[in-house]
């Protein structure tokens, strides 16, 4: 199935939209399907070919990907840092103090 480079791209801007909104209202079962479809979006160019996608790649297509390698920039940092604030909701910063075995404290702040 033969599918212009121009359409592949904005299917991939589009998919990378909801990605990004997704991520924002941490959505993580529309962000599952829109990662899903991206894949197989990405599947599919690697399907058609390097040399028949280089080919019609015009200062459209170019356009194209950069604003695809813009939002995905967008995502990543996005999601990076959705990684660190959940990172910190999870370790809750100092373990807090408990006895060992011997009847000693330990953890926490000393």
């Amino acid at each position: 199935m033969y599918r212009p480079l121009v359409d592949l791209l904005e299917d991939s801007i589009a998919c990378a939209e909801v990605q990004l909104d997704a991520a924002r209202s941490l959505d993580t079962e529309r962000l599952s399907q829109a990662t899903a479809r991206r894949q197989d979006l990405l599947f599919e160019m690697e399907a058609e070919g390097a040399p028949r996608l280089l080919a019609e790649m015009d200062d459209e297509a170019q356009a194209l990907a950069f604003e695809l390698r813009a939002l995905d920039a967008r995502l990543e940092r996005i999601l990076h840092s959705g990684i660190r604030v959940f990172q910190g909701l999870n370790t809750g910063g100092d373990a807090p103090p408990v006895y060992s075995s011997n009847g000693r404290i330990r953890g926490g702040r000393t």
